[in-house]
């Protein structure tokens, strides 16, 4: 396939599972989350990464200019060397990556820790109230509400007996905006009602305690997702891999287990509304789609809690769900 080339050393990808596991930074992967099957899924991920990662010419595996890092997997399913260097280099950046992807959930554990600490105290709303997009922009025409400001909880409530209809008005007009910028079709209205239609609810926290719901709604969203992203970016992201994000958000989630849920008509839905959209966004749990699953959790605990819906600008989302270092500025 690629013509002749002096001998290889090859690791396999059953070797490299094996050499992988005796890292001190795979260990302390493991240790810190204590997801081993999370651990070996990310392993395999850096091993077909890797396995693409070669010269479109000769086959070996390369890290230079001119690399190709979307070519089949190879027919042995292993990585070819030309030297013992270049294993070695290929462990180091290894290595590097794991070290790195640790590092990040641990410092957006951080991060979500102190979010949750502002949510708890109703500082979350606070910000929001400089950062509201003018409702007229996702749905008109706006439900009467004479003096909001003067209104009981029980008056407002009854004002907005239906918060899941603005909910989705301005779900269905974010999906079409994205599409429009993007130039590609839009998703079919449909699977935004369904998102919220089967999971609001009156009583409790409706997205649950673990990361079910939020799974079975990205399958629901996003259509052909890529398989995996293992990180490796050291240039200012913030987020780990989509296995060091999903342990950040099945930690969140399982935190509201601890939580007591607010009144319906109570103002607290909007901080942990808002907290999770953060959660969502600042861990990345998804391989795509995590802004769509952000957004229609926000959602989805506003139209629980039985609150007004005031929409976020972006400038708003990325300091509670920041990506990059430009975002926490």
């Amino acid at each position: 396939m690629f013509g002749s080339k002096p001998a290889a050393i090859a690791l396999s990808q059953s070797k490299f599972i094996t050499e992988i596991q005796s890292l001190k930074a795979y260990k302390d992967w493991v240790g810190w989350t204590k997801k081993t099957a999370a651990a070996q899924g990310f392993s395999l991920a850096i091993f077909e990464e890797h396995a693409r990662t070669r010269n479109p010419v000769d086959g070996f595996y390369s890290t230079g200019s001119g690399v190709n890092r979307g070519l089949p997997l190879p027919p042995d399913s292993a990585i070819l060397f030309k030297s013992d260097a270049d294993r070695k280099s290929l462990w180091t950046r290894v290595e590097l990556l794991l070290d790195n992807d640790l590092k990040l959930i641990k410092e957006r554990q951080t991060f979500l820790t102190n979010l949750a600490a502002e949510a708890g105290k109703g500082r979350l709303r606070t910000r929001l109230n400089a950062h509201v997009v003018q409702e007229a922009t996702y749905y008109n025409p706006s439900p009467a509400t004479a003096k909001w400001s003067d209104m009981s909880v029980r008056d407002k409530a009854k004002a907005w007996p239906d918060h899941s209809t603005k909910v989705k008005k301005w779900l269905i007009y974010e999906k079409n905006e994205s599409a429009r910028k993007s130039k590609r079709e839009p998703d079919k209205d449909g699977l935004w009602d369904n998102a919220i239609d089967h999971n609001v609810k009156p009583t409790g926290w409706p997205l649950g305690h673990d990361t079910t719901k939020l799974k079975h709604i990205w399958k629901g969203l996003v259509s052909d997702p890529p398989a995996y992203r293992t990180g490796g970016d050291f240039g200012g992201v913030l987020y780990p891999s989509n296995f060091g994000g999903m342990f950040v958000l099945e930690k969140i989630m399982e935190g509201f287990a601890n939580r007591s849920v607010p009144a319906r008509g109570n103002q607290a839905w909007e901080d942990w509304g808002l907290f999770l959209y953060g959660a969502i966004m600042t861990s990345q749990a998804f391989t795509d789609g995590n802004k769509r699953i952000a957004r229609a959790a926000y959602g989805i605990m506003i139209a629980s809690g039985g609150i007004n819906l005031r929409v976020m600008n972006p400038e708003f989302g990325k300091k509670i769900g920041p990506m990059n270092l430009a975002d926490q500025k």
